[in-house]
């Protein structure tokens, strides 16, 4: 298959200027400077239409690498191509390429009405009449937001930023798109509306993209395959399910009960809820057999269903091995 993406030992080092709680004048005319490695010999691929997901606490290096794999930063040492482009020589070829949306800034002009950004960005990219028109509304009946484009940014509430945010990221139709937590902050419902169009537009223009987000539901949901970053390397790459194969140490149980049911005692230090009729348990895997057996014997249960561990217990677990 076609690698869309292809980074080979990528690190990134920033000086850092030391800060002395004392020192004086003189300290400003001695300023030292240490290295700060944000990103430590990566390599990984993405092929061409493939979702991957980058996962990792706050620091860990995922912004960072999305910068360089979209022209912003320039590495330290290692390469990239995309699509046979070096990202940091910023052909116009490659920009018109590529999109990338970030969840904490904004591309819209906030003063201004939507509409006005779509009409800049196409004659950023320099789409004619007819391509501007049909791409813009696939993407606000895709959205539902033509009602929103003629109102000013600052009006509309994050939600329905965010919905135009995506319209001007995608208004050239980017065959790759650096997705950085392009949920965040959003209510439940506005959060599903955005995964749903996701899926919708991946489906219907295939495009390869590169998702980090701190919701485990845009992972599950949305990627083929995982990337988990910590502390500037990458700890893990491969499928969710291969995850939780590998690392996922315990299993849940919940199980629906009558009143009359009563817990074997040496079962209770295991439950993580008890609130009735509802009762959940957290055990390891090789004691999955014999728990249910001990569960079946306290009294009448009218479900039971055996779970794996939560995707985040599981990276919790995963970063806490490679933590050192």
């Amino acid at each position: 298959m076609d690698h869309d993406i292809v980074a080979t030992h990528l690190t990134k080092t920033y000086k850092v200027r030391e800060v002395k709680k004392s020192g004086g004048i003189m300290q400003f005319f001695q300023t030292r400077y240490s290295d700060h490695t944000a990103l430590s010999d990566v390599s990984f691929t993405v092929d061409k239409g493939e979702v991957m997901g980058m996962v990792g606490p706050n620091g860990a290096g995922k912004t960072t690498t999305m910068k360089m794999l979209s022209g912003i930063l320039y590495p330290t040492s290692g390469s990239i191509q995309i699509r046979g482009f070096v990202p940091f020589e910023k052909k116009h070829a490659f920009l018109r390429q590529i999109s990338f949306v970030m969840g904490r800034k904004n591309q819209l002009i906030w003063d201004l009405p939507a509409i006005d950004t779509f009409q800049l960005n196409k004659e950023i990219y320099e789409l004619d009449d007819l391509s501007y028109k049909r791409s813009l509304g696939t993407l606000l009946d895709f959205l539902d937001a033509h009602e929103l484009i003629h109102r000013p940014v600052k009006t509309l509430s994050l939600g329905q930023r965010m919905r135009l945010e995506l319209v001007a990221a995608l208004l050239h139709n980017p065959s790759i798109l650096f997705l950085d937590e392009p949920t965040l902050g959003l209510d439940i419902v506005v959060h599903s509306s955005i995964v749903r169009f996701l899926q919708e537009y991946r489906q219907e223009f295939h495009p390869t993209i590169l998702l980090s987000s701190h919701d485990m539901r845009d992972v599950e949901q949305l990627t083929n395959r995982l990337m988990l970053v910590n502390k500037g390397r990458v700890v893990y790459q491969g499928t969710l399910h291969a995850l939780v194969r590998s690392y996922g140490t315990h299993k849940r149980i919940r199980v629906v009960r009558e009143k009359s049911y009563v817990l074997p005692e040496r079962l209770k230090k295991l439950v993580i809820i008890d609130t009735f009729p509802l009762l959940e348990l957290r055990i390891k895997r090789s004691e999955l057999e014999d728990t249910v057996s001990l569960l079946l014997s306290g009294g009448k249960c009218t479900d039971l269903t055996v779970e794996n561990e939560q995707i985040e217990k599981v990276i919790e677990e995963v970063l806490s091995i490679n933590s050192l």
